[in-house]
């Protein structure tokens, strides 16, 4: 997702060609949804999607501090049951240090956790990694704050982490020739 006017847009998609792909075009207003809360914040965070998506459509996620409509959560793939969502930073702003509010580290309410992040500074865009758990299966806690310390998800969070700074890279460079 990547900011256009107040709208963050999903510009790239992969394996995201299908009839079910119901979220394939979907675009957030400031702020909104979990990829909202993650630019706005410029912290990686983790969702359960599932849980998330059905507060939303229930009306019962007035207690989480981001919000999509009801509307846009029905967009949302059914079968997806977990979000990883991290910033694109801009490698010429980054920062070792947080200079904005530091993470909350509360479990969301058991539908996110924010993530520590080495980094701060300005964001270009969100980069996301969506998936179907069978938490019972997996022997996966669905509470996010309980998944931070799986080797598993620390390893998608590693490579996400990695590949969004390889596009902050390749971000920085387009813009510095226009």
């Amino acid at each position: 997702f990547v900011p256009h006017k107040d709208e963050l847009v999903l510009h790239y998609g992969v394996n995201m060609n299908g009839r079910d792909d119901t979220d394939a075009g979907l675009t957030l207003d400031d702020g909104e949804g979990l990829v909202g809360y993650c630019f706005d914040r410029r912290t990686p965070l983790l969702c359960n999607l599932a849980e998330f998506t059905n507060r939303t459509l229930t009306g019962q996620s007035r207690s989480l501090p981001f919000r999509l409509s009801p509307g846009k959560a029905a967009l949302v793939r059914r079968d997806r049951t977990w979000l990883l969502s991290v910033p694109v930073f801009d490698p010429q702003t980054a920062s070792p240090e947080r200079f904005a509010i530091d993470p909350d580290p509360s479990d969301g309410d058991g539908v996110f956790a924010e993530l520590e992040s080495p980094l701060d500074g300005a964001v270009f865009g969100v980069l996301c990694l969506d998936a179907r758990f069978d938490y019972t299966a997996l022997g996966l806690d669905p509470n996010p704050a309980e998944q931070v310390t799986d080797p598993r998800l620390r390893i998608a969070y590693d490579t996400l982490t990695a590949t969004a700074w390889d596009l902050g890279k390749v971000f920085a460079n387009w813009f510095a020739r226009s």
